[in-house]
């Protein structure tokens, strides 16, 4: 939700502010105006996520703004045991965010020792004047009757049992003991290995039970309300609704869910309690639990009552069925916000470096220093050794993004009454995180769409000779510099000559260019805006639906997208990225005394002919290996002016609807280049050039990059109508 989105970038930012400060606290003549910063940054944390469910990333805020302003007040000096509990609350407060911009939830880390040392260093410090701020006070305190049994080896039990009076003592307090544990520390008895204690505590009764459990000798722990008397237990169902316009339902679902098995065991959730961690609710807004408690049902309604966001609650007797727990729902890769600026910022360092070693090489050739060529060289040696190391920093495995999509492609299929299997095959190979972030989106797309309006239900494939269960195949393969995805399906296909229809009805085509086309150019129009719309995607071509928006974000990776299909047998989209973003090889080709880079995906070759080689039929058209081809003059693109030369060399591109050649006046080398998307400084066209941003050669010429592929798009694509 985009809600969502704004919230953790929010919290991402305040964190960081955090940071910051934290270190200017150093500056002993500044601390009162730092920790006045400060104390904003955590108060805003600490209403974000009070507003969305977040208890303990709201507590552990609180906890900063708390121990800031009796530093500020003089109540507490600055000293390395006030900066340590800082310290630690702001790891935890990371911790939290982090784990919120994962999942949706704050995950399983705990405050509670933080609290603890922070409860004892003020309770300490009391002699100075520094009363307990507002917040202890206000702090709801448990009675719990706990019972520990430890385990019979007794030179170590008194050890044990001081370590249990210290942490009972460290997070409430001891009432009463029996047998007494002074009494016992002062002189063990034979035979004694448990304690039944009266306690107060802030905890709740499962952390209490968890923290002593976690004590070294401790074999078992019983923690009940104090004074309780004992229930027949019973099972209850406890439906919850949320209010449609609650932000990060699943959370506070999963938040519910922690106070209710505090009531008593938990049966079964529905949705099941990892689908709620993967942020998963149904339309209704509800979640269903079966409570197995000795809690009467006004308790258990009251417990759920105190959480925000609720439109309905409903506690009767009875059972929800047990789900089988969902697997994980893929997520495009990510890292931190902190480190992905570290890794932007080391790869802006590489991409200047490979400017000065450019700018060194053309040096050298006016020069001829052997001195600057050993330079020159030892430079790109230790660039190599960056950019890879630099790569592996920056890089995700694509197999294991891939192979996530399995469970969703089974759900979908599953909803929609078919069967399907998904297979992953090929390399494991690894790339960039923005590209692999990207290739995420593109599959969500594409495998949906292969379920959706691909694949046949059972009962289709029956009687098209079919096994019922259709087959989705995602092979990874590397091609050169670059990484091929091919997701294909043995479904229905795609119809050229429907996409021809359709394409006519809107404008898109003229008849005589449609009666013109192959089968391959013809499946490239479902790329066009505006064949992607859901009314051609519910014909039999069973694609259409926004695959504009795909081949856009691909274009934008540098790569190319293209789609092979034959009907009633199953269709194939091809997907070509390099690995890298910024750092992509290309053909540096020159037009009228003017250099440009050609970004290599989909070029299978280069020629060189003769200028009367190539001929005007509509289009420009060149001989290849015996059989006509589309041809492009780039001077027709970048320079009306520039006559071509009689001896032209050209890039060989596959595209979609088959080979192409690129023509220019000469191919100067294939190299690899960093582009920056500059379009501010490119030359001004008449044309919608398909620029992908800029170079520099050189380490000073501007050099624009151009996508080939695009190029065949742009200017055989306004023949077709």
């Amino acid at each position: 939700m985009p809600y969502e989105g704004q919230m953790v970038e929010e919290l991402q930012e305040k964190v960081e502010e955090l940071r910051a400060l934290f270190g200017e606290l150093k500056d002993a003549s500044r601390v009162n105006e730092v920790a006045e910063e400060m104390m904003r940054a955590a108060h805003t944390i600490k209403g974000t996520a009070s507003l969305a469910g977040f208890s303990k990333l709201s507590q552990a805020a609180h906890w900063v703004e708390t121990l800031l302003e009796l530093v500020k007040d003089g109540r507490l000096d600055l000293d390395d045991e006030v900066r340590s509990l800082l310290e630690g609350f702001l790891d935890s407060i990371e911790d939290f965010v982090k784990s919120i911009s994962i999942d949706g939830t704050e995950g399983s880390g705990s405050i509670d020792y933080l609290i603890a040392k922070a409860t004892s260093l003020i309770a300490g410090r009391k002699g100075k004047g520094a009363p307990l701020p507002d917040f202890f006070r206000k702090r709801p305190v448990y009675r719990y009757t706990v019972k520990v049994t430890f385990d019979s080896i007794s030179d170590k039990l008194p050890a044990w049992v001081f370590s249990l009076a210290r942490t009972l003592g460290s997070l409430g307090r001891i009432l009463s003991s029996t047998p007494d544990i002074e009494g016992f520390l002062k002189k063990p008895e034979k035979g004694v290995n448990s304690f039944t204690l009266e306690v107060e505590s802030w905890l709740d009764r499962e952390n209490l039970r968890k923290r002593l459990a976690a004590l070294e000798g401790v074999r078992e722990v019983e923690v009940d309300e104090y004074g309780r008397e004992r229930t027949e237990k019973k099972t209850y169902k406890v439906a919850v609704v949320f209010r449609e316009d609650f932000p990060l339902k699943a959370a506070r679902a999963l938040l519910i869910l922690k106070d209710l098995k505090n009531l008593g065991e938990v049966l079964s959730v529905s949705p099941s309690e990892e689908e709620l961690r993967e942020g998963i609710l149904n339309a209704a807004s509800e979640f269903e639990v079966s409570l197995l408690t000795d809690k009467k049902p006004e308790e258990i309604e009251a417990t759920v009552k105190r959480h925000p966001g609720l439109k309905d609650v409903r506690v009767a007797e009875g059972k929800v069925e047990t789900q089988k727990p969902a697997r994980h729902r893929p997520r495009p890769p990510m890292a931190s916000r902190r480190e992905e600026e570290k890794l932007d910022r080391l790869m802006s360092l590489l991409e200047e470096l490979f400017f000065v070693s450019d700018w060194t090489k053309e040096a050298l050739k006016e020069c001829k220093s052997p001195e600057l060529g050993e330079v020159s060289k030892r430079l790109d040696e230790l660039l190599s050794k960056m950019r890879g190391i630099l790569f592996d920093m920056r890089t995700v495995s694509m197999r294991s993004i891939v192979e996530e999509f399995e469970p969703l492609v089974s759900r979908l299929a599953k909803e929609l009454g078919k069967s399907v299997e998904m297979e992953v095959e090929g390399e494991d190979l690894r790339v960039d995180r923005k590209i692999a972030a990207a290739l995420w989106e593109v599959l969500v797309h594409v495998l949906k769409n292969s379920v959706v309006h691909g694949i046949e239900k059972p009962e289709e494939r029956r009687k098209a000779g079919k096994a019922p269960v259709g087959k989705i195949t995602v092979r990874l393969l590397q091609k050169g510099d670059f990484v091929e995805l091919v997701v294909t399906d043995d479904g229905r296909g795609i119809d050229p000559e429907e996409i021809k229809r359709r394409a006519l009805e809107r404008g898109i085509l003229t008849r005589e260019r449609a009666e013109g086309l192959s089968d391959e150019q013809t499946l490239e129009l479902i790329f066009l805006p505006g064949m992607s719309t859901q009314e051609v995607a519910r014909e039999n071509s069973g694609r259409g639906l926004g695959l504009n928006v795909v081949r856009e974000v691909i274009r934008s990776l540098h790569g190319r997208i293209y789609v092979r299909s034959e009907v009633g047998k199953g269709a194939s989209f091809i997907i070509q990225v390099p690995f890298e973003l910024s750092i992509i090889p290309a053909y540096i080709v020159e037009v009228g005394g003017e250099e440009y880079a050609v970004s290599a995906i989909g070029v299978t070759g280069t020629i060189s002919l003769n200028r009367d080689e190539v001929r005007k039929v509509g289009a420009y058209i060149t001989v290849l290996n015996g059989r006509p081809v589309p041809a492009v003059l780039l001077h027709d693109l970048v320079d009306f002016t520039a006559i071509p030369p009689e001896k032209l060399e050209g890039l060989v591109v596959e595209t979609g609807g088959g080979s192409a050649v690129l023509l220019v006046d000469r191919i100067v080398e294939r190299r690899d280049v960093v582009v920056r998307p500059l379009r501010a400084i490119l030359p001004r066209v008449d044309r919608n050039i398909p620029y992908t941003g800029v170079t520099l050669l050189g380490g000073r010429r501007v050099v624009p990059v151009i996508d080939g592929v695009a190029v065949f798009d742009l200017v055989l694509g306004g023949e077709r109508k």
